[in-house]
């Protein structure tokens, strides 16, 4: 009886002590993941996929599907295509298109004169849909093929199936395709396309990593991709992963394999155990003959010589469901909340011209 009777009290400290943990893991839990949507639905800021500005508007695409657009001057956002699902949208030239989940395949919706205009069906074929690639043609990447979204005709078998992580994007420069897509620091990949022949090959590079043996590996996602203003036969990379502290660097690949680090932040806070920690860095976009980077510690502009002046970040304001500032030529987003005042930020970049280059930026916690 005393045996049972002890039994029983050790069952209730330890369901008491789990009890303690769990609640304090909720309340430790930082605001953006309390559901800053609120009852109205929308997505919190940290689950924003895609990002891109149209018409005056800036417009974000959520993991979950959904699509909403928001003003300048207004105060909240809206729910656009709510009846469908969002892949991905794309937001160079004259109209937006967004692809959209029909039934066991895809449509391009696109939005001109403030119309939405369902495209031609595109069928699934045993594939999954991974990202719009924005080059002025739009051509949608699945794990098994290249498809011209607006006529939904294949332009390429690849040779093989891509990895299907949430996170990824595809950015077009010259006739290369470029995808990146990762899952923390285990499956991080970065893929160079050949949209005519369907060929897939791994990014190389010759640069020396202390860490990962080369500049661009399996430790640091590619985040973003851009063409280097300087220099036609170069892409800048933004890189970023955490493992037991931040990492990131901004890098320069060119034809051949030939990489150099172009820019390389301190850590805002580096633990004691980390002594390699540098800024994580979450998108680019070419601004004239520069790259304007967004980093833990903000924003900086990037010129052939690496980086420049730190970029002022404009004011947030909370605007239900983000927190965003807009500046001149471009829009910041937070994707933890209002920007505390001193402290490293985690912030999605977009530029008001896309045509100048895509900001392709992906949201995941380490």
């Amino acid at each position: 009886m005393l045996r049972s009777s002890a039994l029983v009290l050790i069952l209730l400290a330890v369901a008491g002590l789990l009890t303690f943990v769990t609640l304090r893991m909720d309340w430790d839990l930082p605001s953006a993941s309390l559901g800053s949507s609120g009852a109205r639905g929308g997505p919190p800021d940290e689950f924003i996929r895609r990002a891109g500005y149209h018409g005056g508007r800036l417009w974000t695409v959520s993991y979950g599907g959904e699509l909403w657009s928001l003003a300048e001057h207004k105060a909240t956002a809206r729910r656009e295509l709510a009846a469908f699902r969002v892949v991905d949208l794309c937001d160079e030239g004259p109209q937006l298109e967004a692809l959209v989940v029909e039934g066991a395949g895809w449509r391009l919706a696109t939005l001109q004169g403030g119309v939405w205009t369902p495209g031609v069906p595109i069928a699934a074929k045993e594939d999954f849909a991974l990202s719009l690639i924005c080059d002025g043609q739009t051509r949608l990447l699945t794990d098994r093929r290249v498809i011209d979204a607006r006529t939904g005709e294949r332009t390429a078998l690849l040779r093989k199936r891509l990895p299907t992580f949430a996170d990824n994007h595809a950015t077009a420069i010259g006739r290369d395709i470029y995808f990146s897509t990762g899952s923390g620091e285990i499956g991080t990949a970065f893929y160079r396309i050949d949209p005519e022949t369907g060929m897939i090959g791994a990014v190389r590079d010759n640069g020396a990593d202390p860490d990962c043996g080369t500049l661009i590996n399996a430790c640091l996602e590619v985040t973003a991709v851009v063409p280097a203003p300087w220099d036609r036969q170069c892409i800048l990379l933004s890189q970023r992963a955490y493992h037991a502290g931040s990492h990131g660097r901004i890098t320069e690949l060119c034809r051949g394999g030939a990489a150099r680090i172009v820019h390389k932040g301190p850590c805002f806070f580096q633990p004691s155990t980390d002594r390699g920690c540098s800024e994580e860095f979450d998108g680019l976009v070419v601004r004239g003959g520069a790259v304007l980077a967004a980093g833990s510690n903000g924003l900086v502009e990037l010129g052939r010589a690496g980086a420049g002046a730190q970029v002022a970040l404009p004011a947030f304001e909370s605007r239900w469901p983000l927190h965003v500032g807009f500046a001149q030529d471009f829009v910041v987003i937070s994707l933890e909340g209002l920007p505390r005042r001193h402290g490293p930020h985690r912030i999605m970049l977009v530029h008001k011209t896309p045509d100048i280059g895509r900001t392709a930026v992906t949201d995941r916690r380490g």
